[in-house]
């Protein structure tokens, strides 16, 4: 899998959120876009998942221009995003979330069968517990805290199979525990399985991405390795301050 931005801009009548951006992420990578509020982090997810159309420039996935293709068909493609508010189904229990989420792509998809049904709960579950969530299986997803969701929520995009993982400040609301636990899911995915994250948590950053872009005002300020990014005077000027990476 590889995604290329080229020269990408969206435009909300005056103002420019995204302003020409190149962004290439190759199979496998760990990709960290860092930023300000309102350096045009959340629009670039939303950009790449296709919920939101480029004013100019172009969207790639495997060199096919995704065009005006919509979020539906490039989650097909194997682009699954979470949000900075969870985005689960209130009603349904977590295991059903998970499972709902995993049945486009299942093999075992078909005619509607108990059978089939138990085999999604089956994977929904294994997904669960990979994010150190099992215990929250039969709990109404409205119900569990903004953490809870947010893991229920990974787990479901998860299920999906993505070739591309989007996540919207995926460590936010998480206690220690849950976000080291994060840390450890996502390192362990597969390698063939690229993420783009966004995210203010410096300490989350660094120990998962092996490359950063940094926006500002919508554009690119830097780009390269954590080392790197880090030592960069502009970054440091007008985001990082004294922190580290």
């Amino acid at each position: 899998m590889s995604l290329t931005l080229s020269e990408v801009t969206c435009r909300y009548g005056q103002l420019t959120a995204v302003d020409r951006v190149d962004l290439m992420v190759r199979d496998g990578e760990r990709h960290a876009v860092i930023g300000p509020n309102g350096a045009g982090k959340s629009t670039l997810l939303a950009l790449i998942a296709g919920t939101v159309r480029p004013s100019t420039g172009r969207v790639l996935l495997d060199g096919r221009n995704l065009g005006a293709t919509g979020p539906a068909r490039r989650a097909r493609a194997g682009i699954a995003r979470t949000f900075q508010q969870p985005a689960v189904a209130a009603s349904l229990t977590a295991l059903d979330n998970v499972a709902l989420a995993a049945w486009p792509r299942a093999d075992l998809r078909g005619f509607w069968r108990p059978s089939r049904y138990r085999a999604l709960r089956a994977g929904a579950l294994d997904w669960l517990d990979r994010v150190g969530a099992a215990d929250l299986a039969d709990r109404p997803a409205g119900q569990l805290s903004h953490g809870q969701r947010r893991l229920v929520e990974l787990a479901a995009a998860l299920a999906g199979r993505p070739r591309l993982l989007l996540l919207d400040e995926p460590a936010a609301g998480l206690t220690d525990t849950e976000s080291a636990r994060l840390i450890a899911v996502l390192a362990g995915l597969p390698a063939e399985v690229a993420v783009v994250l966004v995210e203010h948590d410096l300490a989350f950053v660094g120990a998962l991405a092996g490359r950063i872009t940094v926006l500002h005002e919508g554009r690119v300020l830097a780009h390269g390795t954590p080392a790197a990014v880090g030592a960069d005077p502009q970054v440091r000027s007008v985001y990082l301050g004294s922190r580290e990476l």
